[in-house]
Parts: C-alpha cells; sequence; structure tokens
C-alpha cells in the first residue's frame, strides 16, 4: 500500500500539468513532466521495494511478535513488495492518458489490474502453489498490468514524437493552420 499511496500521489500531482500542456499543444514540456514524474516515481518504488525486502522480518514483528506470523508475514511483504516499481509505472501511464482525455485506456488498465488478473491469479495460483500463492497473484496481476500499459504507452508516446508541436486530438485541418 505505501508504494500505492506514493505513485498515485506523485501521478495525481502531476496530472494537471500533462493535461494543461497537453491541451495548450505545449507537447515538449508535457513529455519532459511525464518523464521527470516517471523517473521520480521508479525511483522511490524502487527503494521501497528494497526497504521493504530488508526490512520485512522488523516491521511484521513490530505488529505482532509470533514467530509463526513473523515468519509469513515477512515472506508475504517480501513476494508483495516486488510490485513497488509496477505500480509506479502503472499509476504514471493511467494518470497520463486520463490527463490527455483518453478514457477507455485507464479503465482497461484499472480493470485489468485489480479484477482481470488479481482475483483470477489468486484463485489459480492458491490452488497450484497454496498460501504463497494468494501473495504471488498481486506481483503477477500488477507485472501483467504494466506490460499492457507499456503497450499502450509507447505506440502513444512515439506518435507525440512525431509531431512534438501538435496533440494527438488536433485534426488534419488544424495542424495545417497552426
Amino acid at each position: 500500500m505505501l508504494a500505492f499511496a506514493i505513485a498515485a500521489g506523485m501521478s495525481q500531482g502531476v496530472l494537471p500539468l500533462i493535461g494543461y500542456n497537453y491541451s495548450a499543444g505545449n507537447v515538449k514540456r508535457m513529455l519532459s513532466a511525464v518523464k521527470t514524474t516517471f523517473v521520480y516515481s521508479l525511483v522511490i518504488g524502487l527503494l521501497g521495494m528494497g526497504f521493504l525486502i530488508t526490512c520485512a522480518g522488523p516491521m511484521v514483528r513490530a505488529f505482532i511478535d509470533d514467530p509463526l506470523t513473523v515468519e509469513y508475514g515477512s515472506r508475504f511483504q517480501r513476494i508483495m513488495c516486488i510490485t513497488c516499481p509496477c505500480v509506479s509505472v502503472t499509476m504514471i501511464i493511467i494518470t497520463f492518458f486520463q490527463s490527455v482525455g483518453r478514457k477507455i485506456e485507464p479503465l482497461m488498465l484499472s480493470l485489468l489490474r485489480k479484477g482481470v488478473l488479481d482475483i483470477p491469479a489468486m484463485v489459480l495460483m492458491n490452488g497450484w502453489v497454496g498460501i504463497n500463492g494468494i501473495a504471488w497473484a498481486t506481483p503477477t496481476a500488477d507485472i501483467g498490468a504494466m506490460v499492457a500499459a507499456l503497450c499502450l504507452f509507447i505506440p502513444f508516446w512515439r506518435r507525440q514524437d512525431i509531431h512534438p508541436q501538435c496533440p494527438a486530438w488536433l485534426s488534419e485541418h488544424e495542424k495545417t493552420i497552426t
């Protein structure tokens, strides 16, 4: 949840900057804001993952000191914190699409992450791996959602680089006027 909250906060914070610059046709500044936020969010996600992996035992023990609970809790935390960088990437991409007025992509990615992939993965992986499978379902779903987000984002991003002064929503006629 820590990684998700940080990624959501950073992406929501940059949302107006992306939207204003995109609609103003200042795609260069918009792309710069996206790149900067992406890098910072990814670095924080990686640092969070490193911290949660190395401090899993003491963090669980701070809440309950039962040895078996600490063992399982530490293992589950180490598995689930793999999602920290993935969530950072996915959240920035979802916010990017929201900022530029796209509706379908953010909806698809949000549903994919926490419905289409996560719940079936929990059921399937619990059957295959047992209790650890439930923990592995979250990273599996988040990695799948991140791959899908990148598959949607990269072509859109490349189209912006082709016409850096013209937002994708301008018609051909409007592009010749500007």
